[in-house]
């Protein structure tokens, strides 16, 4: 994440798009669109992450929308989305050990278990400790080397 930030701040864009996932934290079985517009968004706060709201520019977001609809697409768009984890941790990256825990605990989550016994993580030298090795030697009981 680090790695995007720093792009992001060379390239210096005008207006970043973010396409998160929604882990049932805003959306739920009964109203579950396919894709929705932000208009404004506020994070749920789970795993230590914001309950703030997203700065989001409703004027660009609603012409968004406009020229979806103009195009043919049926999209739906919410006022006051709430976003979770997934949307919210890239505008806050990982700054120390505790902070790598968590961010990495919550994307296995994700993961089923029965496919853990194949993962590799790979993290990049800014953010290897060993602190977070062993955070990850606790979350398996299979230590395996590959050479």
């Amino acid at each position: 994440m680090a790695g995007a930030r720093r792009f992001a701040e060379v390239f210096a864009p005008d207006l970043v798009v973010d396409f998160g996932p929604d882990h049932y934290n805003g959306f739920f079985h009964d109203l579950m669109p396919p894709y929705c517009i932000g208009l404004g968004a506020q994070g749920v706060g789970d795993y230590g992450t914001s309950d703030e709201p997203l700065d989001v520019p409703m004027e660009l977001a609603e012409r968004m929308v406009e020229n979806v609809v103009a195009s043919g697409i049926d999209i739906a768009f919410s006022r006051r989305m709430m976003v979770d984890h997934g949307t919210v941790q890239p505008h806050a990256p990982p700054n120390d050990v505790a902070d790598h825990k968590t961010v990495l605990t919550a994307a296995l989550r994700q993961i089923p278990l029965p496919l853990w016994s194949k993962l590799l993580i790979r993290i990049d030298g800014a953010a290897f400790s060993h602190a977070l090795l062993d955070h990850l030697q606790q979350l398996t009981t299979n230590r395996r080397r590959v050479r």
